[in-house]
Order: C-alpha cells, then sequence, then structure tokens
C-alpha cells in the first residue's frame, strides 16, 4: 500500500506541471558585435558599422553560427521598440506585434494577438554594441525575458537598452530553443517535496522497527 504522504507530495508535483504559475521563455545566444570585429570575411563584405543591428550583420551572425542547435536561416525585420517604457509611440514598423517592458538593463516581451506566428529572432542594442537572439517559433502566452548584462561600460555595469529590434526568418523553424525554466522549476520543487516525504517515512520506518537482542547462554 502506498503511504498516504507519498500520495499527496506525487500529486502536488503533477498539479504543478497541469498548472504553471506563468511561463517564461528562454533564448539562444546567437553573436555579438565583437564575433563580427573578428571575422575577416565580414570586413571584406560589410560597410565596417559593426556596432549596428543591420539586416546584413544578423544575416552574417545566423550563418556562421557554431552551436549545435538548429535555427533558421534568411532574417526579415519586423519592427523595433525604442528603449523606454511600453507605448505605441517607441514602436517602429508596419504592426506593433510586440509588448513588453523595454526600459532600463532587463525586462520582457511577449507577442500580441496581430502576431501570426513564425521564428522570432531579437537583438539588443545598447552603447556601440548589440546582442542578437533566437527566441523560438511557437509563443503564444509566453514572456521573454531580456538584459543587457553582455554589453557593459568601462565600469562593468550594463549599458540601458537604445532599442530592441524583432525579426523573424524564411526557413521552417524549428523547436522552441530551451524548455520553459518555470515549468522545470515547478516540477522540481514537486519533486524534491517527493523525496523529502519518503526520506522521513524511511526514517519513521526505521525507528519503530524492534532492536534486535543478543541473549548470550551462560556456561555451566
Amino acid at each position: 500500500m502506498i503511504p498516504k504522504n507519498r500520495i499527496i507530495a506525487l500529486s502536488i508535483a503533477l498539479m504543478l506541471l497541469a498548472f504553471p504559475l506563468h511561463a517564461f521563455g528562454g533564448s539562444i545566444f546567437i553573436g555579438e558585435t565583437n564575433d563580427l570585429i573578428w571575422d575577416n570575411e565580414w570586413w571584406n563584405q560589410s560597410d565596417g558599422k559593426s556596432h549596428q543591428d543591420t539586416a546584413f550583420n544578423v544575416n552574417w551572425l545566423v550563418d556562421t553560427y557554431s552551436g549545435t542547435e538548429f535555427i533558421p536561416a534568411n532574417l526579415a525585420y519586423l519592427g523595433k521598440w525604442d528603449g523606454g517604457w511600453d507605448s505605441d509611440a517607441g514602436w517602429t514598423g508596419d504592426t506593433p506585434y510586440f509588448t513588453g517592458d523595454f526600459s532600463g538593463t532587463a525586462g520582457y516581451w511577449q507577442t500580441t494577438d496581430a502576431y501570426s506566428g513564425g521564428p522570432v529572432y531579437y537583438s539588443l542594442k545598447a552603447g556601440r554594441e548589440f546582442e542578437l537572439y533566437y527566441a523560438g517559433n511557437d509563443l503564444n502566452d509566453i514572456e521573454v525575458l531580456w538584459d543587457t548584462l553582455g554589453i557593459t561600460n568601462h565600469k562593468g555595469k550594463p549599458k540601458a537598452l537604445s532599442h530592441l529590434t524583432f525579426w523573424t526568418a524564411d526557413n521552417p523553424p524549428g523547436p522552441n530553443p530551451v524548455p520553459e525554466p518555470s515549468t522545470i522549476a515547478l516540477f522540481g520543487i514537486g519533486l524534491l517535496m517527493l523525496a523529502a516525504f519518503s526520506r522521513k517515512q524511511a526514517r519513521h520506518r526505521q525507528k519503530r522497527q524492534p532492536v534486535p537482542v543478543r541473549v548470550q547462554n551462560k556456561r555451566a
């Protein structure tokens, strides 16, 4: 018979999987300004403006990506948010497909109902540097976190966001880059609770077991 406490812990773990509190998507880092600077072929074919997240530069980073994950190519511009609080005045593009917090050194973004789907890249521009990330394909009801921790000043502090540009790709998309961290964390909590209850039950059983008494025969 399964102990009652173990059933409770297992039920909690299953509930956490079925009803995650919130979904935060992860992203794959594709490349940055320094990757262009150190690429001799890029210098031969570019205009030398490695600090700008232009279509030429972001496509170059995708084409030369050396990671093992599958990423779609042929990036096309969707629009961008200038650094500042969420407002239509900060969006540049035909339709505001994305909303979120685009201020300071960290925030989030998510797709709006106007976005019909497809693979999404985004580039973070701060100071004279930028970074490119692949967010994935099916991003409905997912908040993607961003930060400029990799773009720092001479004191090592992250620079404030200048703008965040969104891109899509022509190639068929692969699966989203990483599982949702919140779901993994909640599942881990459930497993830890289950393990704790199991250890408690094991100790309780050990205490209840009778201690064997050794009887010595007396010599005649």
